[in-house]
């Protein structure tokens, strides 16, 4: 683990809240998201699937396994992750972020 991806680790390890992944606890930066920013990562067909939904995006470590398709359970909501993105610096991944829908 390098010193950057150890930095992301520890603030998303932190203040990040223990979430259910596949039923599984993983740590994580969530935030509710408007349809313009989920554009940003999705389609607008894509989008338009999922119109009435609450849209969230939430910032996990680097070596999270987290794919598309996988839930997450917030705020009394089930979310499936539309799109995994690995958010890089200096060549390497140090966070990954998940769009969810």
């Amino acid at each position: 683990m390098s010193p950057m991806q150890r930095r992301f680790k520890s603030v998303i390890e932190r203040l990040g809240s223990l979430v259910p992944l596949n039923s599984v606890g993983q740590k994580m930066l969530l935030t509710t998201i408007s349809p313009s920013a989920a554009r940003m990562y999705m389609t607008d067909g894509d989008l338009q699937m999922v119109w009435n939904r609450p849209l969230a995006a939430a910032y996990v470590p680097f070596d999270c396994s987290a794919v598309a398709t996988d839930t997450v359970s917030w705020q009394g909501n089930s979310y499936s992750i539309a799109r995994a993105i690995n958010m890089d610096a200096g060549g390497e991944t140090v966070a990954r972020l998940l769009v969810l829908v």
